[in-house]
């Protein structure tokens, strides 16, 4: 699919189709650890840096706790508000009242439930997948033991993935990790 999706944008660059676009990230932490409010980046080369791809493409990560950096005070007062301060500018107000409205629509209400608990079980399968990924790759390579004791398994846990592991081999670790899980 990227694939596709690339040469599609390579052949809309040649007849000038693209259109300019923004990615934006809001993190509430600091992912390069520069202290910034925003990082803006462009889409350059990295084997030779003055070259661009010319799509007009960027993305931006936003920091809601940064200090450091230029931006304005609508922008700087959203961004308070998303670190869990009251408002304080006119877009942040704006922000508060429609997160208030969300909040008291009971369909809205209903699909980010649905959502948060989706979210959680995806989190509950993220450590496990990644357990029986290792324990795939180590396979032959690791004692039994090793493993039990680096992925916090007894002897019958480690057995079952294993048997899974070798009964199926095409299936992928979410899915082991799923049916482990929830049967």
């Amino acid at each position: 699919m990227a694939l596709l999706v690339n040469l599609h944008n390579y052949q809309a660059q040649k007849t000038g189709e693209l259109k300019k676009s923004v990615v934006i990230f809001i993190c509430t932490f600091d992912y390069f650890d520069k202290d910034r409010y925003m990082y803006t980046f462009k889409n350059r080369c990295e084997e030779d840096t003055s070259l661009y791809l010319g799509d007009e493409r960027t993305a931006i990560v936003l920091n809601v706790n940064g200090t450091v950096g230029e931006i304005n005070e609508e922008l700087k007062g959203a961004l308070r508000y998303m670190a869990g301060q009251k408002p304080v500018s006119d877009y942040a107000e704006k922000l508060d009242k429609a997160v208030k409205e969300v909040k008291i629509n009971e369909k809205w209400r209903r699909d980010y439930m649905t959502l948060a608990m989706k979210l959680d079980e995806n989190k509950e399968l993220a450590g496990p997948e990644k357990s029986i990924s290792a324990i795939r790759k180590g396979k032959g390579k690791c004692s039994d033991e090793l493993f039990m004791e680096m992925f916090d398994l007894n002897a019958e846990q480690l057995a079952e993935i294993t048997e899974m592991i070798n009964n199926a081999p095409d299936k992928s670790d979410w899915d082991i990790a799923e049916a482990i899980l929830f049967g």
